[in-house]
């Protein structure tokens, strides 16, 4: 039962979202709980759920797709949060998708998130065109690393070298030759864990 501080449409959506994640595993988006709740306007809907958040019953959306969290109940499983490839703009990776139960033992280190591989530049590394990658969180890393790269707004998946001053970004693909960067046009935003799924 939900407290009396809460207006009836405004109960409605907060159960909604909750029977979604009950089901899903996974928040709704705006979109979607506009379909669900059988309200038009994306607008009423994110007036609603302002007001929830404002009440302390979801946390703060921050922009992202799927991040309509209830307050005390935290996400399960790792969240899959787009695809990654040179040319792939780095907003693609900032919206949760959904989240993936993944066995700790899978990965020398605890991921943050999962992405989608597009293209193959890396498949001489077993990293193939949809792919999903496990990635850890990091603004640095150590040559031979397989990392996960911004330039211009654009990140891609590479193994990372360091040669005569330049980033060098090596794709695992005989037929790519390697991209070679000033090391201030370029930053990490993720390493490689070593785990590997394909979606099932």
């Amino acid at each position: 039962m939900h407290a009396d501080d809460l207006s009836p449409r405004q109960a409605k959506v907060l159960q909604l979202i909750e029977s979604y994640i009950e089901e899903h595993d996974y928040p709704p988006t705006i979109q979607e709980l506009c379909e669900l709740g059988g309200v038009s306007s994306t607008s009423t809907m994110h007036q609603h759920v302002k007001a929830l958040e404002h009440k302390g019953y979801l946390s703060p959306q921050n922009g992202r797709k799927r991040s309509l969290a209830l307050i005390g109940q935290e996400p399960r499983g790792i969240p899959l949060i787009g695809q990654v490839a040179a040319g792939t703009a780095i907003e693609a990776i900032e919206n949760v998708e959904r989240y993936v139960d993944v066995p700790a033992i899978m990965f020398r280190k605890r991921p943050d998130y999962l992405l989608r591989v597009r293209g193959d530049s890396m498949i001489d590394a077993g990293i193939h065109d949809g792919d999903w990658i496990a990635i850890r969180k990091a603004d640095t890393a150590q040559p031979g690393e397989i990392v996960i790269a911004m330039r211009d707004g654009d990140v891609t998946v590479k193994e990372l070298s360091i040669e005569a001053g330049y980033v060098v970004l090596k794709p695992h693909n005989k037929a790519m030759k390697p991209i070679r960067i000033p090391p201030d046009e370029v930053s990490i935003v993720g390493v490689y864990t070593g785990g590997l799924m394909r979606p099932s």
